[in-house]
């Protein structure tokens, strides 16, 4: 990965972008049925593996589905334990929601590695083999971090983007989609060591 503009960039290495763009950013405005996008995600990341400069096909819904009840499981389980605490947390004043809001940024920074520790072999294990995620993070940190901020200040955008002008929510859907294809297969190049 040589640069963000370059990265940025990597769905229009596609010919038939437009299109699945369009599709998942439809998707991503269903509740429920956008957590297919999971399955989506776990796509790029395998494409980022092994440095195909293109957007998964929309056609592998079941390998979607089942590898979005596997993403699930796995982000749950990552969550779960932060979530309950800043529950707990919240009840002392300021510090209680920062501690836990820390905690959540930290955790889920270690989900999307997780994620391609997982695509890998298809092993929920390997998405607890904290000691790899965690080297394999440290290897690329830098670009990692700004990697994982980018994605959580673009949905953040979206979705003021929708609070404040509902009838845009498909510059939101656009918007995060763009965000999650880009973030997925950088997550896989930087699995793969690139």
């Amino acid at each position: 990965m040589r640069d963000w503009q370059e990265l940025l960039r990597y769905p229009l290495a596609d010919d038939k972008w437009i299109l699945k763009v369009i599709i998942g950013s439809l998707i991503m405005l269903v509740p429920v049925v956008n957590l297919l996008l999971l399955g989506y995600a776990i796509a790029c990341i395998e494409l980022g593996m092994r440095g195909r400069r293109r957007l998964p096909d929309w056609d592998a819904w079941q390998d979607y589905i089942r590898d979005a009840v596997s993403a699930s499981l796995i982000v749950l389980a990552y969550l779960i334990i932060p979530m309950a605490l800043t529950v707990i947390l919240s009840h002392i004043p300021l510090i209680g929601i920062l501690l836990g809001a820390i905690l959540i940024f930290l955790t889920g920074a270690l989900t999307p590695m997780a994620l391609a520790a997982f695509a890998m072999r298809r092993d929920i294990s390997d998405a607890f083999s904290l000691i790899d995620i965690i080297h394999q993070i440290s290897s690329h940190l830098e670009l990692y971090l700004s990697g994982y901020l980018f994605l959580i200040l673009s949905t953040c955008l979206g979705l003021i983007l929708i609070i404040v002008l509902p009838y845009l929510a498909c510059l939101w859907s656009i918007l995060v989609f763009w965000s999650l294809v880009v973030f997925s297969y950088l997550t896989g190049c930087l699995a793969r060591g690139v």
